[in-house]
């Protein structure tokens, strides 16, 4: 048993400064622990109290426990239950995460009061998102299933599909080739969001695609699929 630091999906300096707060007095970690005795694994959530005069005199406060997730079954190490966390102002931590064994959606937990809102209701989960400044309107990806046999086909042609998706893909959505539909909805709101565009492949190498939305909620940035012009 040990614990480790999840790792970030991008090691760029945007995501490493939306591990600190934005007045600069407080960080996150994401710490993943093993639970052998109860074959579990444990996200944890720390908070670190960055106060100058704490670290200048070399007796820097313990990590604050704030949230702890119990993940089981988790067995894919490069799909932690807690990913893409940021704090959105001074009060509250955002990320996308997996409540047992529930799809991914995107999550506020309020540092002070340590209450946990869920954001989004999408079946298939999410694979990436962005909010607007006030939170209450939440811009994100999901993933389409693409299952390599159609329903009720007995045969499938290996030639003009991946190999990865004919051997685990049928029902895993992560084996298959990916497909992405952008939606927006008000965070919160068990509603079914809105579609933003038509469907998009996977882009480049990236595993998921990126979203930019405005500050205000109005605009949003997002890929297009064009296969003319690839």
């Amino acid at each position: 048993e040990f614990t480790r630091i999840v790792p970030q999906r991008k090691f760029d300096q945007d995501s490493l400064e939306g591990r600190v707060s934005p007045d600069g007095l407080r960080a996150f970690l994401v710490t993943r622990t093993a639970d052998v005795r109860n074959d579990k694994t444990l996200y944890d959530i720390l908070l670190l109290d960055l106060r100058p005069e704490l670290l200048a005199g070399a007796q820097p406060a313990a990590p604050e426990r704030i949230l702890r997730i119990e993940a089981t079954p988790d067995n894919e190490y490069r799909s932690p239950f807690v990913q893409d966390a940021r704090w959105v102002d001074n009060q509250a931590i955002v990320f996308r995460g997996r409540l047992s064994d529930t799809p991914y959606q995107v999550y506020k937990l309020d540092v002070v009061s340590r209450r946990l809102t869920q954001l989004t209701f999408e079946t298939h989960g999410i694979t990436t998102f962005a909010l607007s400044a006030d939170l209450r309107r939440v811009v994100y990806a999901t993933p389409i299933p693409n299952p390599p046999m159609a329903p009720g086909a007995r045969s499938v042609v290996v030639a003009n599909k991946s190999f990865w998706s004919v051997k685990f893909g049928q029902n895993d959505l992560r084996s298959q080739q990916r497909r992405y539909q952008f939606m927006v909805a008000e965070s919160g709101s068990p509603k079914p969001g809105r579609t933003l565009g038509g469907i998009v492949n996977k882009v480049g190498g990236a595993r998921v695609p990126p979203i930019s939305l405005s500050p205000d909620g109005r605009w949003a940035l997002i890929p297009r699929n064009e296969p003319s012009r690839h």
